[in-house]
């Protein structure tokens, strides 16, 4: 049965874990499917408040080129959970070189 055949990662095209099982391990690429869509939203950082030299996250649409994305920032909602917020953390941090959200 192929649920019960254990293979070695590198044997593996797609890996599916949880962001628990993932801490610790880091891949070149991840995807974090959409259970923490609700947890945290993107917003355009503000010309005004760019900082010179401040580092922020770069969102792209799929197949853009790598420098073309607008500076963003993380958005919590006021009612965020803690542990929830870490367990993102967690998965959004395994990614080497590519996060897709």
């Amino acid at each position: 049965h192929v649920l019960r055949r254990r293979l070695a990662e590198d044997e593996c095209e797609v890996l599916l874990t949880t962001a628990c099982g993932a801490k610790g391990l880091e891949w070149d690429n991840v995807k974090v499917l959409d259970d923490y869509a609700k947890l945290m939203t993107f917003e355009r950082v503000p010309e005004e408040e760019l900082q010179q030299g401040g580092e922020y996250a770069s969102i792209q649409a799929e197949g853009a080129s790598p420098h073309r994305g607008a500076p963003m920032r993380f958005c919590l909602p006021g009612d965020w959970k803690g542990d929830e917020l870490n367990s993102w953390y967690v998965a959004v941090t395994r990614a080497r070189q590519r996060l897709q959200l």
